[in-house]
């Protein structure tokens, strides 16, 4: 029971980190930039459905069973150590299943060079990618809703 509980609460730290971030980015988005902000990295998103991939500002919406291919647009002498998390969603009184996030270390060769492949579940009724600094200063996060 205990352990059901613990599992229950990282779910909810989850699922609240997440909140926190979108939050985070809108907020973020509508205040004056500061002439000393930095951007984060980019993130090219590709979308594979029946065999063919695009960008995903070329897919209205994404369905159950599509494929993410994630890349975060790192130079080779990048220093930051980015998390890149992905995690899809199901409402605000449904967290989801632990196995909904993804996180890469985008430091390590294979992401680095080939980004991550993360399949859309049933039932997600939407996408959140964000980048982090390791230490968990916040720098980058989207959203797409999947109908």
């Amino acid at each position: 029971m205990l352990d059901r509980m613990m599992g229950m609460s990282r779910r909810l730290r989850v699922a609240a980190a997440v909140a926190f971030l979108f939050s985070y980015f809108l907020v973020g988005s509508a205040a004056d930039t500061a002439p000393f902000d930095l951007n984060g990295p980019s993130v090219d998103v590709h979308v594979t459905r029946n065999g063919a991939s695009l960008p995903i500002a070329q897919v209205p919406t994404l369905l159950p069973g599509d494929k993410l291919r994630i890349h975060a647009d790192l130079p080779d002498t990048q220093s930051v150590h980015y998390l890149l998390i992905v995690a899809f969603l199901r409402g605000a009184t449904n967290p989801p299943p632990d196995e909904w996030f993804t996180k890469a270390e985008t430091w390590k060769k294979p992401v680095r060079e080939e980004g991550i492949e993360v399949v859309v579940p049933a039932e997600a009724q939407q996408a959140a990618i964000a980048s982090s600094l390791r230490f968990c200063q916040n720098n980058c996060l989207s959203e797409c809703t999947i109908s």
